[in-house]
């Protein structure tokens, strides 16, 4: 089965050294040290009743214009590295559905072969 999805993260792992840069991340965390983003003010940051938007009701003034990034450790990584987790995701469950196929497969031959249905109660 292909999977190129989960082949894309293999490769990001190995040469763009995501792994590393996850535990650097960690241990940024670990310090207190989080990432943030400038803070523009949008449709939200106001008042519907003011129309000139000279005050925005966020709660961020001049001097906070940093917020804390809330994109996930593992999101952030796929950006990166051009990576796709609802494709790997997919792969993930295909993988593991042809695996319970071929057990499905493998559990009738030994059915037939030995009559049996439970591997223990095999009797050679």
């Amino acid at each position: 089965m292909k999977t190129p999805h989960l082949d894309r993260m293999k490769h990001a792992r190995e040469t763009l050294r995501t792994q590393e840069i996850s535990d650097f991340l960690d241990w940024l965390g670990e310090q207190g040290i989080v990432l943030s983003r400038p803070h523009e003010h949008g449709d939200s940051c106001y008042d519907t009743t003011d129309e000139d938007r000279e005050y925005p009701t966020c709660g961020l003034e001049q001097e906070q214009l940093l917020f804390y990034h809330h994109e996930t450790k593992e999101k952030l990584l796929a950006r990166y590295a051009g990576v796709d987790l609802a494709g790997c995701e997919e792969e993930r469950v295909a993988l593991l559905e042809e695996m319970r196929k071929r057990h499905r497969q493998r559990r009738k031959e030994r059915e037939v072969v030995y009559g049996l249905t439970r591997p223990w109660d095999r009797r050679l």
